[in-house]
């Protein structure tokens, strides 16, 4: 009988771990697929972007400027300029809204947009296919001419999408790398960190809860001004950064598997709409006041 039960044992135990060495084969495969997607996108992008370059440094520059900031653009999307680089992946795919890029989390992405289903890139491919890991997509609603967006990723153990995105909970990486761009189809844009902190998915009830993803539309200027405090209150350090109304924000926002629907959220303040909108003040006056 115990011979038996022995064997019984050891049977379970091999088919859990064949189980689980499936498992772990399915992730790796699934990791490796998601990376060579980017990879030829990011690969695209650059070509694009270099020949760009170089074709406006053999001609004069035009006569007509492309717009200087988001006041500026044109209501009408079709009457905008887009950045030659994004071009070809525009025409392949008309819901890619824009580029992130960051050195720091290894992040050199493209970014999507689906107006009537938020979460279709959740499991899907910049080409719509099917994909483990998906693709970067943002929270409506949204237009570029708006002043926040909300951008989410899977949190990839392999470090890939927003897998490395945990890192600015550490106030020392934070301080050394403030900075991240997120280009939109037409215009290039550097933002700097305002805060971090762990949330969750809250039930719909709970009015109490900050549940910052309601939050994709901030303009109006008590809901920027109650974004903002929030986000201060629930930072886990201070970054001497506080955006006012008039300012861009950018959140992201990535799975915190230690929580149950828990969450990890980064917060950034895009630079130049701060210049712009401070540019008439005091010279030496703390704008963060």
């Amino acid at each position: 009988m115990k011979k038996k039960t022995r064997r019984i044992l050891i049977v379970i135990l091999l088919l859990v771990f064949l189980g689980s060495s499936g498992m772990a084969v399915r992730d790796l495969l699934a990791y490796r697929k998601t990376d060579s997607t980017n990879r030829e996108l990011a690969a695209l992008m650059h070509a694009a972007e270099a020949a760009a370059e170089a074709e406006s440094e053999a001609e004069p520059e035009p006569a007509e400027a492309l717009p200087v900031g988001p006041d500026e653009l044109p209501e009408d999307n079709q009457a905008r300029v887009m950045l030659p680089q994004y071009r070809a992946l525009h025409d392949r795919n008309s819901d890619f809204a824009g580029w992130l890029s960051s050195a720091a989390l290894g992040i050199d992405l493209p970014v999507m947009y689906s107006e009537y289903d938020q979460n279709h890139y959740i499991r899907s491919d910049f080409d719509g296919n099917y994909l483990l890991g998906g693709t970067l997509f943002i929270g409506v609603p949204w237009e570029p001419v708006n002043n926040h967006a909300i951008i989410y990723g899977h949190k990839m153990k392999n470090g890939s999408m927003f897998g490395n995105l945990v890192r600015y909970a550490k106030e020392d990486f934070g301080a050394e790398n403030p900075s991240i761009s997120f280009d939109t189809l037409y215009r290039k844009q550097t933002y700097e960190l305002f805060g971090a902190f762990y949330s969750k998915v809250y039930a719909i009830n709970d009015t109490q809860a900050f549940q910052y993803y309601n939050y994709a539309d901030l303009s109006d200027p008590e809901d920027f001004d109650y974004y903002v405090r929030e986000v201060r209150a629930a930072a886990l350090y201070d970054t001497g950064v506080v955006p006012e109304y008039g300012d861009t924000l950018l959140t992201l926002s990535t799975c915190d598997y230690y929580t149950e629907n828990g969450r990890f959220v980064v917060v950034f303040r895009q630079v130049d709409s701060h210049t712009r909108k401070t540019a008439g003040s005091t010279p030496g006056a703390d704008i963060y006041k």
